[in-house]
């Protein structure tokens, strides 16, 4: 059994709240371990939301291992961004579905 489908997310202003959301993570792998719920750290990963531009870009490890920034993520069905628009998400379903028109299609084209 694992945690799965977590989120924890803080927004920024200072140097207080990047060690504010260190010590959250650190309590929340304190409590994944202690009730035997690891987190898989090769799907752990960091998306910032916002200005990109700020100069807190402290990294968050856990287990003593660095997270990666991701620019893009699944997340139950849906494409998220770091602005939150869904364009990314249209496209991919757009491409989707446009496949699988494609694959009815052929397959009903000699049933005339």
């Amino acid at each position: 059994m694992v945690a799965d489908d977590s989120k924890l997310w803080k927004v920024i202003h200072n140097e207080g709240d990047e060690e504010n959301l260190q010590v959250n993570w650190r309590r929340l792998g304190q409590w994944s371990n202690e009730w035997l719920l690891p987190f898989n750290v090769a799907k752990c990963n960091i998306m910032r939301f916002g200005s990109t531009n700020t100069s807190y870009r402290r990294m968050y490890p856990l287990n003593r291992m660095p997270l990666p920034n991701i620019e893009t993520q699944k997340d139950l069905g849906v494409w998220i961004t770091p602005s939150l628009k869904l364009s990314l998400h249209c496209l991919k379903v757009a491409k989707s579905a446009m496949s699988t028109l494609y694959l009815i299609k052929h397959a009903f084209a000699n049933f005339d």
